[in-house]
């Protein structure tokens, strides 16, 4: 039996959020779960929802590390820009998740 197009598409996803340096098995499977579902209904593609997923964990990386959470903006804003270029992603999609994360770190830098 083949895998469902769900399987294959969290899948996907999930090896790009460790290609992002974020281990997802390191997350509480209800909230892994939950952001996946988050970007399926949002109609993102794979690449737009791992950088959802990514930017949605900002704010409970700074709260553990802050200068980890700067990396991890940094490396996400980066790789948006690469993806955009390469047409994966449409940032404009991710403009809340950015503004978001952003203002998480403002707030961290205090």
């Amino acid at each position: 039996m083949g895998r469902s197009q769900r399987e294959r598409f969290n899948d996907h996803v999930t090896s790009l959020l460790r290609r992002l340096g974020i281990e997802v098995d390191d997350l509480p499977e209800g909230q892994r779960r939950g952001l996946i579902e988050q970007a399926r209904d949002r109609h993102d593609n794979e690449h737009e929802a791992a950088l959802f997923i990514a930017y949605a964990l900002v704010p409970a990386v700074l709260a553990d590390d802050v200068e980890k959470g700067r990396v991890l903006v940094d490396r996400l804003d980066v790789t948006a820009e690469a993806w955009d270029d390469e047409d994966l992603v449409d940032r404009s999609r991710l403009r809340d998740s950015v503004t978001s994360a952003r203002a998480a770190l403002r707030r961290a830098l205090r």
